[in-house]
């Protein structure tokens, strides 16, 4: 549904690697996936920014490595 909702959209991009692995997948990973394809897209010297304050804080509070 989301790929059809976005198919015109030149902003927005769907990517479903992290739904197709088998079990639960750490955040950093998921992040470095992003980030390949990232890199690949616009170039080695693009950067890529993780900004969540919740999310953050979440991870610090209950001890949880990204």
């Amino acid at each position: 549904m989301l790929q059809a909702a976005i198919r015109n959209d030149k902003w927005l991009r769907v990517d479903t690697w992290e739904a197709e692995q088998t079990s639960w997948t750490r955040t950093k990973l998921v992040l470095d996936h992003h980030y390949e394809d990232i890199k690949k897209r616009y170039g080695a010297d693009t950067e890529l920014r993780f900004l969540s304050g919740e999310i953050t804080s979440f991870f610090r509070e209950t001890g949880i490595s990204l």
